[in-house]
C-alpha cells in the first residue's frame, strides 16, 4: 500500500492497482480483527486480575485496562470507517 496513496493524492486514479488495493484493504480488515482479539484478551486478563487479586491492584493494571478499551474502540472505528465487518 506504499504507492497507492500517492496515486490517490495526485489524482492518478488510472494508475491505481485495484486488485492489489483490494487485497491490502482485506488484509487491513484481518489485521484489525487480530488487533481487537488481542486487546480483548489483554483487557479480560487484567479485569480478571483486578477482580480476583485486589491486594495486587496497581496503577499499571488500571492503565492497561484503560488503554485496551481505547485500542478496541479505535480498531472498531477503523473497521466501521472502512466498511469492513468483524465476522470470523
Amino acid at each position: 500500500m506504499n504507492r497507492q496513496p500517492n496515486y490517490c493524492d495526485h489524482n492518478s486514479w488510472h494508475e491505481v492497482d485495484v486488485e492489489n488495493l483490494i487485497e491490502e484493504v482485506e488484509g487491513l480488515g484481518k489485521s484489525e480483527r487480530r488487533s481487537i482479539a488481542s486487546q480483548l484478551t489483554r483487557l479480560l486478563l487484567h479485569l480478571l486480575k483486578w477482580q480476583y487479586q485486589p491486594q495486587r491492584r496497581s496503577d499499571s493494571w488500571l492503565d492497561s485496562i484503560t488503554d485496551s478499551r481505547t485500542q478496541i474502540e479505535l480498531a472498531i472505528s477503523c473497521v466501521i470507517a472502512l466498511g469492513l465487518t468483524l465476522e470470523y
